[in-house]
C-alpha cells in the first residue's frame, strides 16, 4: 500500500508539474527514491538564499523550505507526504507562500497534511 501512495503522489505531482512547467520554463520537479520506504520530492524554481528545515535529517523525516526575498520559492521532503503535492497545486493555483506565513504556522497553508506532524515540530534556519 505505501509503494502504491508514493506512485500516485508522484504521478499527481507530475501532473500539476505539467501544467506549472508551462507557464514557467525554469521550475524543477524531481523524484528520487533512496530506498524502498524513502521518496525524496523536491518542486521549485530559482536560488535560495535560506532554507528552512522542519524535522529531522539525521532521521530522514523532514520538510524544507527554500526562502528567497521573503517567499517560498521551492520545497522538498523526505517521508512528509504529500508536503510537495499541496505546494504544487498552491502554485498551480496562482498564490504565493511568503516567509512570514510558514513562520507563523509552518503547516497552516497545507491542504493535506503528513501524519503525525508533531514529528516537524523542531526547525531550523540555514543559509544557502
Amino acid at each position: 500500500m505505501q509503494v502504491n501512495l508514493h506512485i500516485y503522489i508522484y504521478i499527481y505531482i507530475k501532473h500539476i508539474f505539467t501544467h506549472i512547467f508551462y507557464n514557467c520554463n525554469n521550475r524543477v520537479c524531481k523524484t528520487l527514491t533512496i530506498k524502498q520506504s524513502l521518496s525524496i520530492y523536491f518542486l521549485g524554481y530559482g536560488t535560495p538564499t535560506s532554507i528552512k528545515i522542519c524535522g529531522s535529517l539525521d532521521k530522514l523525516d523532514f520538510f524544507a523550505y527554500y526562502l528567497k526575498c521573503g517567499k517560498v520559492i521551492g520545497i522538498s521532503s523526505a517521508n512528509a507526504d504529500p508536503v510537495v503535492a499541496d505546494f504544487a497545486n498552491l502554485l498551480y493555483e496562482g498564490k504565493i507562500l511568503t516567509e512570514e506565513e510558514i513562520n507563523t504556522d509552518p503547516f497552516g497553508w497545507m491542504k493535506n497534511k503528513p501524519k503525525d506532524i508533531t514529528r516537524f515540530q523542531e526547525s531550523f534556519l540555514v543559509d544557502a
